[in-house]
């Protein structure tokens, strides 16, 4: 008998500890180094003295963190010769829950490392010149940017504070998300990912009823096959936010929801591509050369989104 209470104390105090540790809005490295928010620009002089050109801020998505984003880390920063910062927040609550507030609670905190991060940018100018910055939000993460931008007075930052920043499969609602993501106004360039077939984000959909920006910018309704206009003055498109470049992964990457690291290096080779060059902050044109395509639409007259579609290498 007291060998299982024991057991269930032990259990207990493990379970404790892990929700202590994931609970708190923190920054990690892929040798699992911690830092608080506060020392921000700490963990990123860490890494720039560590050689390195590119630099990414990864803001994780929905799951068991940190130690999910920890045990994806190293192979993320192998695969695109880049170093990665991971901003954690609390992101798991059980398999049916979206922990939808905790992200956006979590916003603050974004916001206050970034502000450290322009500081440093600020008063490191020569040092700044050599590294690639760049921003990534996965799935739940773009909540945790919507929630930052909500609250983002404009001009707040230094205008190219990163490079990039990509919104990687939305889980959040596209029919909302121009008003927030126009507020961006801290990067060179800005991007939307987005797969029609994304099969994680059409699970989300069923947890929490709407259309996720994930899955692309005009809803469909399955059952017809058809596409049903959602505003008409803009052709059945949500609004979208004009500084944006919106990328269709759905050929080539279709229900995949990780975009950004597929196993089969051969048969994503598009998305890997597109990937290395956005996240290692090098110079990428958007043309067919990479397999990257502009979305034509049937009026050039009116006004439109920027929408390329990826395809495979012929």
């Amino acid at each position: 008998m007291n060998k299982l209470v024991n057991t269930i104390l032990f259990l207990s105090f493990l379970f404790l500890s892990f929700k202590a540790w994931s609970l708190n809005t923190a920054l990690y490295l892929s040798d699992k180094t911690r830092y608080p928010i506060e020392e921000a620009g700490k963990a990123l002089a860490r890494v720039i003295h560590e050689n390195s050109k590119a630099v990414l801020i990864f803001v994780h998505g929905r799951g068991k963190h940190p130690q999910k984003g920890l045990e994806m880390l190293p192979e993320l920063e192998k695969r695109y010769a880049i170093r990665v910062i991971m901003f954690h927040w609390d992101s798991w609550i059980n398999p049916f829950t979206r922990p939808t507030q905790n992200a956006e609670e979590a916003g603050a905190d974004l916001l206050q490392v970034l502000m450290q991060l322009d500081d440093f940018k600020h008063n490191n100018p020569q040092l700044m010149k050599t590294v690639g910055f760049s921003m990534m939000a996965h799935s739940m993460g773009s909540i945790v940017v919507e929630s930052m931008l909500k609250e983002y007075a404009a001009n707040s930052f230094s205008q190219n504070l990163f490079k990039n920043l990509i919104i990687n499969q939305s889980d959040s609602e596209a029919r909302e998300h121009s008003g927030w993501l126009s507020r961006a106004d801290f990067q060179k360039n800005l991007f939307v990912t987005f797969s029609n077939k994304d099969s994680i984000l059409k699970l989300s959909q069923k947890l929490d009823p709407g259309h996720r920006l994930g899955l692309g910018l005009r809803l469909k309704d399955e059952t017809k096959k058809t596409k049903r206009p959602i505003f008409p003055k803009t052709k059945g498109y949500f609004p979208w936010a004009a500084q944006a470049n919106y990328m269709n992964f759905t050929k080539v990457t279709k229900k995949l929801h990780n975009t950004y690291l597929p196993k089969q290096k051969e048969k994503y080779k598009t998305a890997i591509d597109f990937f290395k060059n956005i996240l290692g902050s090098k110079n990428y044109k958007l043309t067919s050369v990479n397999n990257i395509f502009k979305k034509k639409f049937p009026n050039e007259r009116l006004p439109h989104p920027l929408i390329y579609e990826l395809r495979k290498s012929p």
